[in-house]
């Protein structure tokens, strides 16, 4: 039978844990703020001159985006996280 250390095990699922919320608001923060800032850039005078109109395009856009990719973050992260609680089902049996 195979058993963990617990402190590695909770400093693996710690880690991981942060890396995890690192990613996200990584991810949400870039899906927001690069669209948003696209569209400002388009509503300058110099440039197209429809303020706001781009700004809350791109901010739209971003919104959606971040929720499409958090969507997709989670079902990842729990599929994962099934495989690890199958894993470690199957290792206590043995």
């Amino acid at each position: 039978m195979k058993r963990r250390n617990s402190d590695s095990y909770i400093t693996e699922e710690l880690i991981r844990g942060l890396g995890f919320f690192f990613s996200v608001g990584t991810t949400i923060g870039l899906s927001l703020v690069l669209p948003t800032g696209i569209g400002w850039w388009f509503d300058q005078p110099e440039q197209l001159n429809s303020h706001p109109l781009y700004t809350l395009i791109g901010f739209a856009f971003g919104t959606v985006l971040a929720g499409y990719s958090l969507f997709r973050m989670l079902r990842q992260f729990q599929q994962k996280s099934l495989e690890r609680n199958e894993q470690g089902k199957k290792d206590m049996e043995q």
